[in-house]
Order: structure tokens, then sequence, then C-alpha cells
């Protein structure tokens, strides 16, 4: 384990510690947002304080600037911080600030300045950075019960976790992947504690890399990345890191909690904010980016969510042409219609579905066919093993998505339902599984009982039902039983129990008891 990595794990540790510690008794759906939102207090804080240091060049330190007597130096480095970083924190208003003075004095009373602070700082950001800081730090509310029912109580608890937050480097010195994958880890950690339900704001990190891994083997320099559903923003991430370069990248989801928690990841794993152009609001119902096609688009849908599949989705763009709309109680073809739609000519999507998505009937199967025989835009089925987390606890498959296919382009099928590592609690898909998954996928090899590149005049056979059982042979045939050594060995056993029979006699005699069984 290098340098990095410990630092990594234990700056991980300290932060699952701090959770724990101060909201280990509470609803992690109630507690969530705030104490992100602490963390990520923090992480700006702390990058402010940096950046002014780096100007101020060692003349003094600006934790201890005093905003009368050091104005004018104040407003410059103000001007430089909004220039640079979008932000700007006062002196006073550091978290440092906050924590070493209660630190000093428990009886210190700082709700009513902790309040300006986060005022102060959505008022400091320019019109640029307004769109990607906007109501970051809204959910750190100083009168919340979580915090306590007294204004005494409640500062109290506020000022022993800042103390303890203020206790623990970041690195942001060393490398801003140590805290980008910190964050992440706690972001995993209140996914898998909230479970299938209420965590699937959250791609597990090994299935995002599998997805990752696939778009890289057709793209690598894209101007544009898109997740019609981000949740916490990681599989974006995941995706962007791998790819060698992205322009922008765009993405919305459902809730405002996710924008947050996403906008907050993206900044703390080193992104600007302005590459960012991520929005919350339904999907399905109020797209925002319609206008626009992109290279690369990654999605993890919550699978079989409801929808509105209302008479005017039938003059939608991205419904009209299939002559069938996806169920109201299951919306997964919808967002494949949405992605597909959305997407580039010479693009690549990849999207995780659960397994039903590849053979059920109705609507759906006349969409499954449109996407088969008119786009011809379905690449590849890759079946995955189940129980890839607490978030995940059944099979689930991907879809490779192009739209440049030739008309007689095969469809490849991946069986990888056993390329996983049991773990104590889930499975997960090693590295090397990765790599090996990838490279069926790139060069379309053929391997029994694994992949199979099959004509879709096949899969039109099957009455275009993409179950993995019906083009790859999972078959496995009963071992040949070998009848003279099975009638050998029977009789090694009753020659055995003929003279375990003389034993207990010989014993019985000897001990001048009755023979015990039945002659």
């Amino acid at each position: 384990m290098n340098n990095i990595e410990q630092k990594t794990k234990g700056l991980s540790q300290n932060l699952q510690n701090w959770l724990l510690k101060h909201f280990g008794d509470k609803d992690i759906t109630q507690y969530k947002n705030l104490a992100l939102s602490l963390i990520f207090y923090k992480f700006l804080s702390d990058q402010f304080e940096q950046f002014a240091n780096e100007n101020l060049e060692g003349e003094i330190e600006y934790s201890a600037l005093d905003e009368h007597q050091h104005e004018n130096l104040i407003i410059a480095l103000k001007e430089e911080g909004q220039s640079s970083l979008g932000y700007f924190i006062q002196p006073k208003y550091l978290m440092s600030s906050f924590a070493n003075a209660y630190s000093n004095n428990d009886e210190y009373y700082f709700l009513e300045d902790f309040d300006q602070a986060i005022i102060q700082f959505q008022q400091n950001l320019t019109e640029q950075s307004l769109q990607v800081f906007d109501g970051l730090l809204s959910d750190i509310d100083t009168a919340s019960s979580l915090l306590g029912n007294t204004g005494k109580v409640r500062n109290q608890v506020l000022g022993s976790m800042l103390v303890d937050l203020n206790s623990m480097e970041l690195y942001l010195y060393d490398n801003s992947k140590i805290l980008g994958k910190a964050f992440f880890s706690i972001i995993e950690f209140m996914a898998m504690s909230l479970g299938k339900k209420k965590g699937d704001f959250y791609t597990p990190a090994h299935v995002s890399a599998l997805m990752a891994s696939i778009i890289h083997t057709e793209k690598s320099r894209v101007r544009t990345l898109y997740d019609p559903t981000f949740g916490s923003g990681s599989l974006l991430i995941q995706t962007d890191k791998t790819l060698d370069f992205v322009d922008q990248i765009y993405g919305q989801d459902l809730i405002d909690g996710n924008l947050k928690t996403a906008r907050m990841n993206f900044l703390i794993n080193g992104y600007h904010y302005s590459k960012l152009k991520l929005e919350s609001d339904d999907t399905l119902e109020k797209p925002r980016h319609l206008d626009i096609k992109f290279d690369v688009i990654v999605c993890n849908p919550k699978f079989s969510q409801t929808w509105n599949n209302n008479d005017a989705k039938k003059s939608d763009p991205r419904f009209a042409h299939y002559g069938k709309l996806a169920p109201k109680s299951k919306a997964d073809f919808a967002f494949i219609q949405h992605i597909v739609y959305s997407l580039e000519d010479d693009g690549i999507a990849v999207v995780l579905i659960p397994h039903g998505v590849l053979f059920r009937g109705d609507s759906e199967g006349a969409i499954r066919k449109f996407l088969l025989e008119r786009l011809n835009c379905i690449d590849a089925v890759i079946g995955l093993a189940k129980d890839l987390s607490p978030v995940i606890d059944t099979e689930v498959a991907m879809l490779v998505l192009k739209k440049n296919r030739q008309a007689d382009d095969k469809v490849l099928f991946i069986n990888a339902k056993d390329f996983y590592e049991k773990q104590k609690a889930f499975n997960i898909i090693s590295p090397e599984q990765i790599a090996e998954i990838t490279e069926i996928y790139k060069t379309k090899a053929t391997i029994p009982k694994i992949s199979e590149y099959v004509e879709r005049s096949k899969i039109v056979e099957h009455g275009y039902n993409l179950n993995i059982p019906r083009y790859i042979d999972l078959f496995e045939p009963e071992l040949e039983i070998d009848i003279d050594d099975v009638a050998f060995k029977l009789e090694q056993i009753d020659e055995n129990l003929e003279q375990i029979d003389l034993d207990i006699r010989k014993f019985c005699d000897e001990l001048s008891v009755r023979y015990p069984f039945k002659i």
C-alpha cells in the first residue's frame, strides 16, 4: 500500500468514525445531507485558506487577517478567489476559526455567526459559479432538531462536530484524489447502510469501473459526457477519469438532494465548476438537455420505477416512433428510449438494467423489437452477477448502445455472472475480471459458456428475446456414472461392515455382554 492509499484509507476511516460518533443513533436519511454539507464546508474552508496562504507567500497567515486592519488585502484575496475558485470565505468564517474558538472556550456561542457564514458564502458567489455552488450549504441548519432541542445544546453539538472535523488533515496539498476517494467512501457507506430502497443514488465503484472500461474501448477524447440519472455523480466521475479527455459533463436527477451530493462530489474531486452542467428535475417529464446529442452516456436508473405514460408521451420525439410506451409501472425502457434519442450518431452508451428488460413482453417487447430491427442500436448484452452490493441485490445486465452499427453487425452476448469475487457482505468484480470482460467486448471473442457473437436473424427467430441463455449454451451435462465402480465400492463397504460386526461380537464376548444387534 503506497502513501496515497494509506492516507486515503486513514481519512476514510476518520470520516466514518466522525459520522458514527455524531450521527450514529440517527436515521441516515435525516442526517445524510447535513453531514455531507459539513464535510464539504470543511473542504471549502481548507481550500480557500490554502489558496489565500499561497497568494500571501508566507507574509502572514490568512486566518490571522483582521477584517479592519487588513481590509484591502482581504478584498484583493476575495477577488482572486472568486475568479479562480468561484467563491470567497472570510477569515473569521473559516471552519478552523469556529473550531479553534470553540475548542478554546466551550461556552463560546457561535450559531448566529455560523448562520451568517453560510449566508455570506452564498452572497459572495459569482454569476458563473452560482450555477454549481447555489444552495450547496443550505442543509446546514443551526436550528435543526438533529443538533438538539435547545440553542445551547445545538451549539455544543455543532461545536463538537466542527472541532472533530477540523482536526482531520484533508491532504489538499498532496493529491485531490485522497479526499475525493474518502468522500466517495462516505457516500458508499451511507448508501450501503440505506440498502436497496433508499441507497439507489449510488453505483458501486466496481460496476462503474466496468461501465467506464467498456466505454473506453470506443472513446478516449470526447466533447460531452451525460448521465440522465446521475445520483451521487460517482458513475460520471469514474467515466471521466477513465477517458483521456472530457470537455463538458452533463446530468440530470429527480432528487434535489442528489444534485447537491453530486456537485459536492465533483468539486471535492478537483473539478472546476465551469465543466459541470448538472440539473435537478424529472428526466422523463422535464428533460433539461434535450437539445444536445452526447458522445458518451452512462446510466444506472432506478429499476422498474413508475412513470407517467400519458397520451402526451406519444408525441414526444423520444418515444413517438416506437408505437408503444413503456408500462406505467416500469420505466426501464423509457430511460433507454431517452438515452437512444440523446445519443450522438457516433456515440456510445452503457446502461445498467434489471434482467426483465431482456425478455418482458407486451409493450416492452415491441420497444425491444424496434431497437433491434429498426434502429439496430443494441451492440451488446452483458449479464452480471447478483449481489454486487446491498443496493444491487439481484442479477443485473448492461446494455451497450451504439447508433453507428452496420446493417450486418451482430449482437454480442456475454455471460459474466461468474465474474465476481465473494466478499463478506456482497460480491465485487475485480480489476482483473473487469479487464477480462472488457477484452471480450473489444475483440468480440466467442468463448464457450461465456460469450457468443449472434446474428440478428437468430434474435428474430427468438422473438427479439435477449435473455442470455437463449444464445449461450449454459447447460452443464451430468457426470457419467461408472456402474462397475459403484458396485465395487459397495462391495468394499459391505466387507468393511462384516469386519466391524465381527469386531463388535469379539468385544462383547470379552466383556461378557449380550450382542446388541439383531441377527
